[in-house]
């Protein structure tokens, strides 16, 4: 994985080029990198554009309906970039 905040002159990538993100877990302060705002400031943009993000349907489930615990670690606004480019690893 590159980090997307990798200048592309050091490192020969851009974020177009990036084909596959596997998002382990969904906590805010762990697939947050794969988002960004986009250029009105205010809606965000997949960081790669052109990515297909897997993650499990369990993970999934569990980031869109949180038990009270764990309620705070999801921020469902941030998913709305994503939900055309889910893949859902089923098991």
């Amino acid at each position: 994985m590159i980090p997307w905040r990798v200048p592309s002159k050091k490192n020969g990538f851009k974020p177009e080029d990036i084909t596959d993100v596997i998002l382990t877990h969904l906590h805010f302060d762990h697939c947050g990198g794969s988002i960004k705002y986009a250029e009105d400031g205010k809606s965000f943009e997949l960081a790669f554009p052109n990515a297909t993000y897997w993650t499990s349907r369990e993970q999934y489930n569990w980031a869109t309906d949180p038990n009270h615990r764990e309620a705070a670690s999801y921020l469902k606004r941030k998913y709305s970039a994503h939900r055309r480019k889910w893949t859902l690893k089923i098991d």
